[in-house]
């Protein structure tokens, strides 16, 4: 196997189980402590021909510890939400359907390293491979395993969505910002190829105009690439297939994903294409989803500790618009269990 220049040793394969420990922390992630008060004595009343007391200050009222407007919380079905205020146990938080309600007895993260994002879930499946693999599946699957390998490395890392239920783009964005996370990747597998390949056609979308995400986004595409390259098969792609942005009309980044993420480093991943029976079989495959979360590990790892520059980088061409609007959640759109 082909090794890149500038690239590392993967990550080793750990199995873990971790718990995540409530924190009661401000928005800017400093432990809530309630201002402190000055201790005195009030003065004796004075009777006749006594020595007035002294003009003592009245010592500074209590004040509240401030709500937090940031951070993740955790609650007892596990489902993460992005917090917009409250406090220890009372945490007002933006569920996946983007409604504002508020939650106790839940675990809080003032910031997080890593957001993983498993692209769709619920009523929106996303590609169909014609063995009737849902991408939504594939894309939970790998993610999972990915959260698992960050965390087992030290980061901390989750993901936007546990199970399979809708989320808006807005909720998982708004997730990303308010956590302060330092790299926020969408998974994704594609559908729609311009035809036959001589290799993966992995895609990845970086936030126009951000060093960061084009860096990400270059590292996430050498690493994916050369993993999926160690498996013979009849590959299709995009002609453009590569590290790449893509703009709207106005020249700001057509996906509401990585726009609404602006200021977080984002990447929206498409590994591999489903539609393509080859490839879905790949997909399918455990062994291959644990390759690809350790490749995508790798390439977050990568970024985070050096400065390779990553590769794969190309001019997109022009496309037809149709999936690039803000992704808020529809009428139809139903909350899990928090």
């Amino acid at each position: 196997m082909r090794v890149a220049p500038g690239r590392r040793a993967r990550l080793p394969a750990v199995l873990i189980v971790a718990g995540l420990v409530a924190a009661g922390c401000g928005g800017d992630g400093a432990p809530v402590v309630s201002a402190p008060t000055e201790s005195t004595s009030a003065p004796g009343t004075a009777g006749a021909g006594a020595v007035p007391a002294p003009n003592v200050p009245l010592a500074p009222p209590s004040l509240p510890a401030p709500a937090p407007t940031g951070g993740v919380a955790i609650g007892p079905g596990g489902v993460p939400v992005a917090v917009v205020g409250g406090s220890d146990g009372q945490w007002r938080v933006r569920t996946p359907c983007e409604e504002e309600v508020v939650r106790d007895a839940v675990s809080y993260l003032p910031a997080v390293e890593v957001v993983v994002d498993p692209g769709h879930g619920g009523s929106e499946a996303g590609a169909v491979g014609p063995g009737g693999t849902r991408e939504a599946d594939v894309n939970l699957a790998i993610a999972e395993r990915l959260v698992a390998r960050l965390r087992s490395a030290g980061r901390t890392a989750v993901l936007t969505r546990t199970g399979d239920y809708q989320v808006s783009i807005a909720s998982r964005a708004e997730l990303a910002v308010r956590a302060g996370a330092t790299v926020f990747v969408s998974v994704h597998n594609n559908t729609v190829p311009d035809g036959p390949a001589a290799g993966p056609g992995t895609e990845a979308y970086f936030q126009a105009g951000s060093p960061d995400s084009r860096r990400l986004a270059g590292l996430l595409h050498e690493e994916t690439s050369i993993t999926l390259s160690t498996h013979e098969v009849a590959w299709v792609a995009d002609t453009d297939a590569g590290a790449k942005p893509r703009v709207n009309s106005a020249g700001t980044d057509y996906y509401g994903l990585l726009r609404q993420a602006a200021g977080v480093t984002s990447v929206l991943l498409e590994v591999a294409f489903l539609s393509n029976p080859p490839e879905e079989a790949l997909l399918v495959d455990p062994a291959v989803q644990d390759e690809l979360a350790a490749a995508v590990g790798q390439g977050i790892e990568r970024y985070l500790t050096t400065g390779d520059p990553g590769s794969g980088f190309v001019d997109p061409y022009p496309r037809a618009m149709g999936v690039g609007g803000d992704g808020t959640a529809g009428p139809g759109c139903i909350d899990p269990p928090l």
